[in-house]
């Protein structure tokens, strides 16, 4: 089963009382007091969320599930008859996803019928509603991880870059030494997002300029987003994104089964430091 990678970011919000709680304990409300969204007509839900702990370290598990409504066919046998009933909300689909804490990694599955950039979009809603459902002073947001994709390397491929939008967080830990100093200045100004727009004026933008480049390389390392307009070599004028890739990180672990969820995570551990 293909798991995929997504980092969470989490922000205290202007709300909080400065009053400290454990982060795990913050996203288990969350997720056990999303109540249910709907998608184009389809309620989605988090389902068998729980705590597993092992070597001492405590993980999340659980699900997200699509349900509906359903017309099923039974056999009235004593009347020879069929007849038709409605099983209320049956199981359409669902996701299974592992939420750890030593690098806020979020992994999950996808299937036919939750796609995994689906899976994102209702993951993050849920989550959002369920904040805000139990007066949690968070936000959370869960942004994709991708492989061999740098949105600052696709931006020095293009010949002129006309429009940049540039949305970081705060990290937790450093991702890497030459964003550090960005990061505890936006923990210094107290902000939970920065959005910064640049507009070229002729001839493009400067990708070089010392700012544009470190906030575009922590874009790639999961902790903002990052879009552009420019133009390539032979002229095309075309749109990137850091979040638009052909690959995003993954990895192939044995079948999920709440069951046996140590070995489980014995095995992402070690993906995780690999991929680190």
């Amino acid at each position: 089963m293909d798991f995929y990678f997504a980092k969470l970011n989490y922000n205290k919000t202007l709300f909080y009382t400065g009053k400290e709680a454990d982060l795990i304990d913050v996203v288990v409300k969350a997720l056990n007091n999303s109540g249910t969204i709907h998608f184009r007509s389809s309620p989605f839900t988090f389902a068998d969320v729980e705590i597993i702990e092992h070597k001492g370290v405590q993980m999340i598990i659980g699900k997200l599930v699509k349900y509906r409504d359903e017309e099923d066919t039974t056999m009235d046998v004593p009347n020879q008859k069929t007849k038709s009933q409605t099983v209320l909300d049956k199981v359409f689909a669902q996701s299974n996803f592992i939420i750890e804490f030593k690098e806020n990694i979020l992994l999950y599955n996808e299937n036919k019928n939750i796609a995994k950039a689906s899976f994102i979009d209702r993951f993050n809603q849920l989550i959002t509603k369920g904040l805000i459902n139990y007066n949690l002073a968070y936000e959370c947001e869960a942004i994709p991880i991708h492989d061999n994709y740098s949105f600052y390397e696709s931006l020095q491929k293009l010949k002129t870059v006309f429009y940049l939008e540039l949305t970081i967080h705060p990290t937790n830990p450093y991702p890497i030494d030459l964003i550090q100093d960005i990061d505890k200045k936006l923990n210094t100004q107290n902000v939970s997002q920065k959005k910064t727009k640049y507009k070229a004026k002729k001839g493009g933008l400067n990708i070089n300029d010392e700012e544009i480049k470190n906030n575009s390389i922590y874009t790639d390392v999961g902790y903002g987003i990052g879009k552009a307009m420019g133009e390539t070599k032979s002229g095309k004028q075309i749109t990137i994104s850091s979040t638009k890739s052909e690959r995003q990180k993954k990895a192939n672990i044995d079948e999920f089964n709440s069951m046996r969820p140590f070995e489980i995570i014995d095995q992402i551990n070690k993906l995780i430091d690999e991929k680190n």
